[in-house]
């Protein structure tokens, strides 16, 4: 079902605004509002078509999803994997693994906030940015992984379902996706962020 640009925004703010004030202040932007507008903007989020469906069986879909190029998940990344799916996230690091950013690899286990979501998982929902095939995570990173650490290790499934809203984007916009994918500031204009 189609969903509106203007709830998408409202219910992502609501969800981070808190969550992520101290961040987006110590980057410099005065409002919540202010620091995603960069991501808006690049990707002209706030003029495209966004569904939302409910995904049944999110144990088995979203570890297909591909992780945003967000910097602060790099470590997380495989070496080699430039579009690196939440299942590749959650293999276990061997010893000598290095990651995207050429640093030794750092499990996903190690962050609270995917570990948190492993235990408690209620009203889940991801933003997701749709071309063919490619699904790329906007929002909703922690709790992708989560779900791709909960499948992987076979732990307790939380939840039957999980509400993806998703923005669609034209065939010919892969190479755009693929670039946030790899690295998010090849796309951002604001140095800073």
């Amino acid at each position: 079902m189609q969903i509106t640009w203007e709830e998408i925004l409202k219910d992502w703010e609501a969800d981070e605004v808190e969550r992520y004030r101290e961040l987006y202040e110590s980057r410099g932007f005065n409002s919540w509002r202010e620091w995603r507008q960069s991501y808006i903007d690049d990707l002209h989020l706030d003029t495209r078509e966004w569904t939302q469906e409910e995904c049944e069986c999110p144990y088995d879909v979203i570890p297909t999803f591909v992780i945003g190029g967000y910097p602060g998940w790099h470590t997380y990344r495989p070496a080699g994997k430039d579009l690196t799916t939440f299942a590749d996230v959650a293999r276990p690091v061997q010893e000598g693994d290095m990651s995207f950013s050429g640093e030794p690899r750092i499990d996903v286990r190690t962050n609270e906030g995917v570990m948190r979501f492993t235990r408690d998982l209620q009203d889940a929902v991801i933003l997701v940015l749709r071309c063919d095939d490619l699904r790329v995570v906007l929002d909703g990173t922690h709790r992708s992984a989560a779900i791709a650490v909960t499948a992987h290790d076979q732990l307790t499934r939380l939840v039957d379902s999980v509400t993806v809203r998703t923005c669609h984007f034209d065939s010919s916009e892969r190479s755009l996706l693929e670039s946030f994918a790899k690295d998010r500031r090849a796309i951002v204009k604001k140095e800073s962020d």
